[in-house]
């Protein structure tokens, strides 16, 4: 089971996942992340501190999100992915294609008053 809730900072939409993105959930995924697509923010940042469990087809949820922000204009980060989904993404060198911070870096670099 997946949750999703959403806040907005500084024309950036922060997605919070918990739980498991994976066949039984990604069509809420992509109905949660579609209608964030349509406000145009600058950044969609998923917060992935709760997600615990991915599979193949989160991971393809993740890419089509993927090809539509950049479609759109829309920065796309991941951020504070669980030590054996960040291991996952290395090893299948998704991290090639998305911009994946720790929770820190994203603070630092989108949050933080500078």
């Amino acid at each position: 089971m997946l949750s999703i809730s959403t806040e907005t900072k500084n024309n950036i939409i922060i997605i919070h996942l918990k739980g498991e993105l994976d066949i039984n959930s990604t069509h809420d995924f992509k109905t949660a992340t579609s209608s964030k697509l349509a406000i145009r923010p600058s950044t969609i940042a998923l917060n992935m501190s709760g997600l615990n469990y991915i599979d193949s087809s989160g991971i393809g949820a993740l890419v089509k999100l993927n090809k539509d922000t950049h479609a759109a204009g829309i920065h796309l980060i991941l951020f504070d992915l669980e030590e054996g989904i960040r291991n996952m993404f290395k090893l299948s060198r998704l991290e090639t294609i998305f911009t994946i911070l720790t929770g820190a870096e994203f603070f630092e670099r989108y949050l933080s008053s500078k």
